[in-house]
C-alpha cells in the first residue's frame, strides 16, 4: 500500500430480473498516512459505492491482516477461519465473513486470481429477500480490490464495482 496508488472502477446496479445498469464510475486514491491511535493508516480516498464526493477509508497491514481504525479485519492472505461477524444492528440483519481461496476474477482491467473477502448476511424480516445475501470482495496480490459487491438489506439488487485500471505506485 503506497501513497498515489490508485484504482479506477465502474459501478453498477442488478435488479430481480438480472438487467444491469452502469451508474457510474470512480477513483479510489491512497492520499497518505493517518496516525490513529499510535498506528498508522493508509488513507484511501473515494465514493466506495456511496453517495459522498470524497468518503475517506483508514487501513493499515497488522501482521497479515488489513483492518480498519476500529480495529475489523477485511481481509488476509493465510486465515481462512471467520474474520468478522457484524451483528451490529440485530434488529435488521447479521452478517459473517470469511477468506476464499484461488477464485478467478475477470473484470475489465483483466483476469486475476484473487482471494474473497466472503459475506453471509442474514436478513431478520427477509419478507421476499433470500438468506443469505452474498456480498464479497475480491482481492488480486499486489494490486487490492478487483471486485466488489454489495447488498441492499431490504431488497433483492446489488451493487458491483468491476476494476477498469489502477496504478500502483513504487
Amino acid at each position: 500500500m503506497t501513497t498515489g496508488s490508485y484504482w479506477v472502477y465502474e459501478y453498477s446496479q442488478t435488479d430481480t430480473a438480472g438487467n444491469t445498469t452502469v451508474t457510474g464510475t470512480d477513483t479510489v486514491k491512497i492520499t497518505g498516512d493517518s496516525v490513529i491511535n499510535g498506528n498508522v493508516y493508509k488513507v484511501f480516498e473515494g465514493s466506495f459505492l456511496y453517495n459522498c464526493s470524497s468518503c475517506k477509508l483508514f487501513r493499515r497491514d497488522s501482521s497479515g491482516y488489513l483492518i480498519s481504525e476500529t480495529g475489523r479485519v477485511y481481509f488476509s492472505a493465510s486465515d481462512f477461519d471467520t474474520l468478522h461477524i457484524d451483528n451490529s444492528q440485530p434488529s435488521l440483519y447479521a452478517a459473517y465473513y470469511k477468506m476464499l481461496a484461488d477464485t478467478s476474477v475477470t473484470v475489465p482491467a483483466g483476469t486475476f486470481n484473487t482471494l474473497d473477502y466472503l459475506g453471509h448476511v442474514y436478513v431478520v424480516n427477509p419478507n421476499s429477500v433470500p438468506n443469505p445475501r452474498i456480498t464479497g470482495n475480491f482481492y488480486a496480490y499486489n494490486i487490492g480490490i478487483v471486485k466488489t459487491r454489495s447488498v441492499f438489506i431490504g431488497g433483492t439488487e446489488y451493487l458491483e464495482a468491476k476494476l477498469l485500471s489502477y496504478y500502483i505506485a513504487p
